[in-house]
């Protein structure tokens, strides 16, 4: 597989983890030993990238990996990718190693490709890209601890979500979006107000809503889905069904589909973060946008990279 700098990845990092400080990449690893134990890992790649942005290859992980504290790590899961058998899933089994410095930067060997994915370490959520790699290539991975015991009823409270997808690798299908789910604890996510881009609708900067109505999700130890149904007519930001891993304190959700190229994440919020949609800048290269946003440092992790791509 294939290598383009994310020059937002720091960005991004401190919005999903603000207690991060990052430092430059010349760490002594004396933090490693802090990072032990199993994680829920979700990994989108997009890749073989053309002079016209077309995208030739995508790719997704979902994974469990196991960190032990010395600097290696084992993975096992699945990947899709859409050079590979129409994009069915295939076993993913690998080991590698990783480090962590004494301020919370973090590398690990990257389970697609020869490079070291690059990232911060917090309490809820590990979040990494692949960010000095010259092959041309995005990708990006949140990892969650574990939670051994999380069942529907422990699922509650408002989440912002924010989620990227490349339907089927298609760079002309590409959407983005933030929206507040609120599971209830009883398998119900709530209605749901999607607001986003897709570039089938409108390659300008112009964004929509999509009303979602019976919204469901099940869990059971940690892992579990959610299902959002499609529109009855129109475009649809997102639909279809998500494996979903929610961090061992119940603070962050990551989510996508087990035979797609999406990611979503969410993080707990309350008082005005919790409410509607509020409108906000972001840059997007030689030109500015207003993007559906509520706390930006929420919103922009996903929105800042598809911004790039569309």
């Amino acid at each position: 597989m294939a290598r383009v700098k994310f020059p937002w990845a720091a960005g991004a990092i401190a919005a999903l983890l603000p207690s991060v400080v990052l430092a430059q990449v010349n760490f002594d690893t004396s933090g490693t030993a802090l990072l032990e134990g199993a994680y829920f890992f979700r990994q989108v790649y997009y890749g073989s990238l053309s002079s016209v942005d077309q995208i030739g290859e995508s790719a997704s992980v979902i994974a469990t990996v196991t960190f032990d504290g010395a600097g290696n790590y084992r993975l096992s899961g699945q990947v899709s990718d859409n050079t590979v058998s129409s994009g069915a899933p295939q076993p993913l089994s690998t080991t590698g190693t990783y480090g962590v410095n004494a301020s919370g930067l973090f590398y690990m060997d990257n389970p697609l490709t020869t490079d070291e994915i690059f990232g911060g370490v917090g309490q809820s959520a590990i979040v990494g890209s692949s960010t000095e790699n010259s092959n041309g290539y995005f990708d990006f991975m949140v990892a969650v601890p574990i939670a051994s015991s999380a069942t529907n009823a422990s699922l509650s409270g408002t989440y912002r979500m924010v989620a990227m997808d490349y339907p089927n690798g298609d760079v002309t299908q590409v959407n983005n979006s933030t929206f507040l789910i609120n599971p209830n604890g009883a398998g119900n996510l709530g209605p749901i107000t999607v607001s986003g881009h897709a570039v089938n609708v409108s390659d300008a900067n112009f964004t929509f809503n999509q009303p979602i109505t019976g919204a469901t999700y099940s869990l059971s130890t940690g892992a579990g889905t959610m299902t959002f149904p499609a529109q009855s007519s129109g475009a649809s930001l997102i639909s279809g069904t998500k494996q979903f891993f929610v961090s061992a304190d119940g603070n962050i959700l990551v989510a996508g589909s087990l035979t797609g190229y999406d990611i979503e994440v969410g993080i707990k919020v309350s008082g005005s973060s919790a409410s509607s949609n509020f409108s906000g800048l972001t840059s997007r290269e030689a030109r500015t946008t207003t993007l559906p946003v509520s706390r930006p440092a929420d919103t922009t992790i996903l929105t800042r990279f598809m911004d790039r791509q569309t």
